[in-house]
């Protein structure tokens, strides 16, 4: 490449770097450039940093009239930044477009476009896509399993989402803490609580000690099932390990408390709540 390349390719860097997405614009418009494809790659970067996801689709086009091939890197970053501006059709389009200019997608993509879909409710697509990574004789990332699994749950998908978090252990994907707090927000969601206490069992037997979130899941579930003994279980559990509650526990604590009767119960726990701040 010529010496000016090398130059401004340096310049667009640091502009990525440095989240100055509008002066890597104002460089790529210099007549004197003669732009590579790590100086698009660089462009497309500048905008994701600068949370400017429209302004990174656009130079993937500039560079393709200008006669490159947008690879795999290049995507991935367009895809990023549709996914934190939480454009998932566009994020769809991105890596059909991949496919279609003959690049694989890595679980990465996979991954940033159901990631996407989940922060915009589409659990669907999100599934989806996890079924076309498995076609593709991928190996999925706890990540994208983690995605698909809160996407399912935000969609009321609980059975569907407990589902996913059994397809991991089948595939001997390691399944960590969010693993086990999505599949436990689903349980609780949807009065799951066989599930849930199956699930906070599960989270112990690896090698993993329950929150806030994952004891509250389990608590909620449990309550929603008028499984009134099993919540008084569960909170003594949390006392012993010394999980704090938050007021959704609290809630439905009491809410067992008064259904069993247990007045004097019910007003400790207020004076409880009280001191606690909540």
């Amino acid at each position: 490449p010529k010496p000016n390349t090398i130059i401004y390719n340096t310049l667009v860097s640091a502009c990525e770097r440095g989240s100055r997405w509008e002066l890597a614009f104002c460089l790529m418009q210099q007549d004197c450039l003669l732009p590579d494809i790590f100086t698009y790659n660089a462009l497309a970067s500048a905008c994701k940093q600068g949370e400017q996801w429209e302004l990174a689709v656009i130079s993937v086009d500039e560079m393709k009239r200008a006669g490159f091939e947008a690879d795999l890197i290049t995507c991935n970053t367009v895809i990023s930044a549709c996914q934190e501006g939480g454009q998932w059709e566009q994020a769809l389009v991105s890596l059909h477009c991949l496919a279609a200019d003959g690049f694989e997608p890595d679980p990465l993509s996979y991954t940033s476009v159901a990631s996407a879909c989940e922060s915009r409710g589409r659990w669907q697509p999100a599934a989806g896509l996890l079924q076309r990574l498995l076609r593709a004789s991928l190996q999925p990332t706890a990540p994208t399993f983690n995605t698909v699994v809160s996407a399912c749950a935000a969609g009321k998908q609980w059975n569907l989402a407990l589902w996913e978090v059994g397809h991991m252990q089948r595939r001997l994907c390691q399944l960590d803490s969010i693993t086990f707090n999505a599949a436990m927000t689903a349980c609780d969601m949807g009065a799951l609580w066989v599930a849930a206490l199956r699930m906070f069992n599960d989270l112990g037997a690896a090698g993993f000690v329950p929150d806030e979130v994952t004891c509250t899941g389990a608590v909620g579930a449990c309550s929603k099932a008028s499984r009134w003994r099993r919540v008084l279980q569960l909170l003594q559990n949390m006392r012993l390990d010394h999980v704090r509650i938050d007021e959704l526990g609290y809630a439905a604590v009491i809410n067992t408390c008064r259904a069993l009767r247990l007045r004097a119960r019910t007003l400790a726990l207020l004076d409880e709540l009280r001191w606690s701040g909540l």
